[in-house]
Order: structure tokens, then sequence, then C-alpha cells
């Protein structure tokens, strides 16, 4: 008995023994586990105790973070020791580099201002990886109350261990078996209870960090005192001495998407009334504009495709037709006007420098009628003879005498009809094809019509009324080439033209009612061509041209709108971020920056309709210094664009900000 007794003492403080080393070994792993894990894990945990991020973070909630290599993006979820103490979570609205390096601005989801600090780069301890949903609230039990559950429990499980109850002594029975089953059981449980609690303490001080919102921390700094002055140019408002100001600048309504215009002024001439064509030479390379030339320096497409041309508000495109070109040297174009050139000078715009624009030359679209005989000849009517289009010209194909088609409906009294044609070296007695006009559809000599052509026997060029000849000239022969023509009446004047040079010029009062325009020939031989048939109004003077401008680029420049000065006795860091607009839609260009005669610092730009960037850099404003507010903007429709924008002045690394609104209108 004595023996029994001996062996169940012996086993009972073995029992004892195991139960305590259990226990140190599982206090010293709660101790050195989390540190351990910490140091080498490359996630860090950390428990949401506030409640500024709410909804996407609410207390309770563990922060699982990443670390961060690089720029961290707008947007982000970061965690950060904040330079007024301990750490905080928010989220990245906007990043400020200065020469003391990178900061970014914060914010949590459930405030309504960003933080009062900005934050260095060095700051960041990881962004957002993963979130698990209030597990984290045992964390926030305050750890006084922690400290004393464990003790408590550390007790328990001591007491329980040295415990000899009486359901022990039941020998050999299934009732003291479940008995000490559930002892164990219970012991267990304080043991697994009682790690958790005392992972706690360290745990929440290495890698499972309890993100509580942030001390108040006294810093011994200045007030700053940053006062808006009034600018030079665009119109400009401060008030509430100097913390607010409103500035207003007019901007150019501009073509989107090209980078620079020149405006051109054409003279008016009686008569000549809306939707008249001109001609405009555009050059590729340098030169002093006047006339019809304009120079672009070698800032068009070397094919010309990228030349626009608009009214005077800017915006308004003008139909126009590319003549002919050579790539990298000129190009001619006819424009139509479509203000009225009465009585008052008509301004436009030619736009270039946009490298992916394609032309949009219309023929159809420009001029009264016209034809390039790239189709059939629907809008024609024949009169007698085989006509045809082969290869983008206009030919007889066969017939001897007068013959001749006009264009269908077309009545004018007062026009030019110009054209290219293709001329044989011949002796025949034949003529080359040329232009009818103001006849009353027949090649009858009893009816009054003119025509305009070169005589291959006679070796010139002829302006015929039915059977009588009103003017001759031998100069400018066009046979074996091509040559332009152009046959342009005005009541009883007659100006006939080869190449832009005048061959004939006469008064005739035969024939000046309205009648119909088209081509004529006498007599059918080879290769004898007519092209690019056009029919453009006329007034006798036409209208001219007058300056052109120097070249503007796609927005208005202020240079000095408003002035930044600091009163203050620190140096601050001072920079603009965009709070609200309105239509900003229509600006093609908006662009604020800071600027002190010796560099600039962007700080907003809009780039087609939106932002490319709504928060500048840092800069750094010196006691007493003063740095300048420029503003550049272009639009594409006449309206009102507004931008409200912060200027924060900051001491990098503190709580001490003041905050400044502007207003910039843009009409």
């Amino acid at each position: 008995m004595e023996r029994r007794t001996f062996d169940g003492l012996e086993e009972r403080r073995g029992l004892i023994k195991r139960r305590l080393r259990l226990l140190v070994t599982v206090v010293g792993l709660s101790m050195v586990f989390p540190p351990l894990f910490s140091h080498f894990c490359p996630h860090t945990a950390f428990v949401i105790a506030s409640d500024s991020m709410m909804p996407t973070l609410k207390p309770g909630d563990i922060l699982i973070t990443r670390p961060v290599d690089g720029e961290i993006l707008n947007g982000t979820i970061v965690v950060f020791e904040s330079p007024l103490g301990g750490f905080e979570a928010h989220r990245i609205v906007g990043r400020v580099a200065t020469e003391r390096g990178v900061y970014y601005m914060t914010r949590g989801d459930a405030n309504k201002q960003e933080d009062s600090f900005l934050i260095p780069e060095g700051n960041v301890l990881g962004a957002s990886y993963l979130v698990v949903p209030d597990v984290g609230m045992y964390f926030l039990v305050p750890r006084e109350i922690a400290l004393v559950a464990t003790l408590g429990l550390i007790g328990t499980y001591v007491f329980l261990t040295f415990r000899k109850g009486k359901e022990v002594t039941i020998q050999n029975s299934t009732l003291g078996q479940r008995i000490n089953k559930k002892i164990r059981v219970l012991k267990n449980a304080c043991v697994i209870v009682n790690v958790m609690l005392l992972s706690s303490i360290p745990y929440a001080q290495s890698s499972l960090s309890l993100i509580y919102p942030a001390d108040t921390k006294t810093v011994s700094v200045a007030t700053p005192k940053i006062v808006l002055e009034n600018g030079i140019e665009g119109s400009s408002m401060t008030g509430d001495q100097g913390n607010t100001a409103t500035v207003s600048v007019a901007t150019p309504v501009w073509l989107a998407g090209w980078t620079y215009r020149k405006s051109h002024v054409v003279n008016p001439s009686s008569g000549a009334g809306t939707n008249y064509q001109i001609r405009i030479k555009v050059n590729y390379g340098g030169g002093t504009d006047g006339g019809e030339d304009v120079y672009l320096n070698g800032k068009c497409r070397i094919d010309f495709g990228d030349i626009r041309f608009a009214k005077s508000d800017g915006a308004t495109l003008l139909d126009y037709w590319m003549e002919t070109k050579i790539d990298g040297s000129y190009a001619v174009f006819w424009v139509e006007i479509s203000d009225d050139l009465d009585a008052s000078p008509v301004a436009i715009y030619i736009y270039y420098g946009k490298s992916d624009a394609t032309r949009i030359s219309n023929g159809t679209n420009t001029f009264v009628y016209f034809d390039d005989f790239n189709g059939s000849l629907s809008q024609w009517t024949v009169i007698s003879g085989t006509w045809s289009t082969e290869g983008g010209v206009l030919k007889a194909t066969a017939g001897t005498g007068r013959l001749g088609l006009y264009i269908t409906g077309s009545s004018l009294s007062n026009a030019a009809v110009d054209a290219k044609i293709t001329v044989p070296v011949s002796s025949a007695d034949a003529h080359s094809l040329g232009t009818y006009y103001r006849g009353d559809g027949t090649l009858s000599y009893t009816n009054a019509f003119f025509r305009f052509y070169w005589h291959l026997a006679n070796n010139r060029w002829e302006l015929k009324t039915g059977s009588t000849f009103v003017g001759t000239n031998t100069s400018l022969s066009p046979e074996g080439a091509t040559k332009r023509i152009s046959s342009r009446f005005y009541g009883a004047s007659h100006n006939m033209y080869v190449e832009d040079s005048l061959v004939i010029n006469v008064a005739s009062s035969l024939g000046t009612s309205p009648g119909k325009v088209g081509v004529n020939v006498y007599n059918i031989i080879a290769n004898n061509y007519l092209d690019d048939f056009r029919v453009r109004k006329y007034v006798n003077p036409e209208p001219s041209h007058g300056s052109w401008g120097g070249e503007e680029a796609s927005y208005e420049s202020y240079d000095y709108v408003l002035k930044v000065s600091n009163q203050g006795i620190n140096v601050w860091s001072i920079f603009l971020t965009e709070s609200s607009d309105s239509n900003i839609a229509r600006l093609s260009n908006l662009t604020i920056w800071f600027h002190d005669g010796s560099g600039i610092s962007k700080q907003i730009q809009v780039i087609d309709g939106s932002y490319t960037q709504t928060s500048g850099g840092a800069y750094s404003l010196p006691p007493g210094g003063t740095v300048y507010i420029a503003i550049a903007a272009g639009a594409t429709s006449s309206d009102a664009s507004s931008i409200v924008a912060r200027l924060r002045a900051m001491l990098l690394s503190s709580g001490v900000s003041e905050e400044l609104t502007i207003t910039f209108n843009v009409n």
C-alpha cells in the first residue's frame, strides 16, 4: 500500500514538472516568436484602432502591409509613422517633390480634409496588402486588463496543475478516466488562452502595432504668414487680408490638338459677299509672310496634311481644297471664306503642327462647282460628242466640229472657271479642251456664248463668242505640256489667265446674261485632256490679301497674375493643389506654375479637357521671399471655365500649415 502511494506521488511530481516546463516554454515562445516573425516576414501586421478610414478600414481590422519600393501611386493605402507621433493608416492623395526629398500628402477616407502634414518618403512603413476583418478586436483590449487576465490564467493553470481532486482517486474506472480527461482539456484550454494573451503584449509592440489617432505634439515654430498680392497681368483681386484671391484671364479659342497658328486678314471687295474662294500658298520653309504666301518654318507636316483653316473664332473650320503640292516645299490651297467680304475685312486662321492629322481637302464643298473626274460624269449634260473620264481626267473620244458639255443646272453671269489642260504638239486645225461660259446649252454660232482655248493651227489663245474673236494672245503656249487656265468674267469684263498670267483682257457687252458653264473643243485629236474643273465666285477687283499675324502657340500666357509673399520668420514649403473645377472640358491647355525669375515649378495642368497634374511640387519660400504665379490657357470653344485651387504653406514634418484659396477664371 505504501509502495503504491509512493509510486503515485512520483508520477504526480513528473506530471507537474512536465506541465511547468510546458508553461515556461509557451511563455518563452510567446515572447520570442512574434519579434522573430516580424523580423523575417516581409509583411507587417497592424491593428486599426480609429475610424478615420471608415468604411474601408474599421476598428478591429488587421491590416497586413507589404514593403514599398519606388513611387507610391495616388489612392494607395499606406501605414506611416506620423510626424505628430504614433502610426497612421491613410490613403495617398498627392506627391510633393522638394529639394529635401519626396513627401506624400495623405487623407483618411472618412476625413473631409487632407492631413495637416506631409509624410517624408522614409516614414512610410508599408502599403496595404491584406485586410483581416474584426480579428484585431482582441488586441484592442487595454494592455493592463490583458496583463491581469494573463496572470490570473497563469495562476489558474498552476492551481489546476497542483490541485489534487477527489475525482482522481477513483481507480480503474470509466468515470475517473472521463474526469481526468476533462481536467486535462480544461488545463490545455487555459494554456492556449494564456498563449494568446501573453502574445498580445510583446506582439503589439513588435509586428502587430496598434494604429491609434496620433497624440498631439507641440511644435515650436511661428505660424506662417503667406500673403497673396495682386498681379500685373490678367485681372486679379485679393481679399480676406491676402488669404483669398480671384484671377480672371482671357484665353484664345483653339483648334484642339494643333500646336501653332497664324492669323490672316482678307480685305473686302464690293459684291464678293459670303462663301468667296481665295488662294493661299503655304510654304514649308522660312520666309517673310505677305500676299498669298505664308511660311511655316518647317513646323507643319512635310506633306501639308495638317493644314487647317478656321474662322476668326478660332474653332469653326473653313472648307478648303489643295490644288497642288511639292512635299517639303509648298502647297497651294483654295479656301472658302464663309463670312461676308462685301465691305469689311475678314480674319481667318491657318493651323499647323499636328503630326497625326490627315488631309481633309474637299473641292466639292469648297467651290460652286467642282469635278476632278475621278468618278462619273453624272453632274454634266453633253451638248455633242462622246465624253468620258480616263485616269482622273476628262477626254473627248470621238467627233469633229464643235463639241461640248456643261454643268447641269448651272446659270452664272459672274464667275471664274478654272481648269488644267494637257495639249499635244500639233498643227492640226483643232482646239485644246477649253472653258465654255454664259452659254445657252448649245454651240450654235447664232447664239451668244464664250469659249476660251488654245488653237493648234493658229498657235494662239483665243476668246471667242459665237463666230466673233474677242481676244487673242500667242504667249505661253501649252503644247506638249499641262497648263492652268482661268476664264474670269464679271459684267462686261473678260479676263483670261494662263498660269496666273493675264493673256486676254477685254470688255465685251456681247452675251452678258447668265448662262451655263462647261467645256468645249473643236475637232478631236489625241492626248487632249482637261482636269480639276472648278467654278468659283468672282468679282473685279477680287478681295485682296491683307496682313499676316505672327506665329501663335496654343495658349495665352500670363506671366504674373499673383504674387505670393512670405511675411513670416520660417522657410515654408508652398504648393498648389486642385480643389474643384467647372467646365474644364473646353480647355485644350491650361498650366499654372510658380516662377521666381530663375526657375519654374509647374503646379496644375489640364490637357485636352483632363487633368495631367492636380498638385505641384513644393517650392521653398524663405522669410521675406516672393514667388509669382503664372498661367497659360487655351480653349476649344467660347465659354467660361474655372478652377479653385488651394495654396498650402507647410513646415515639412510638422503639423503646422496654412491654406489659402485661389479661384482661376478662364474666359
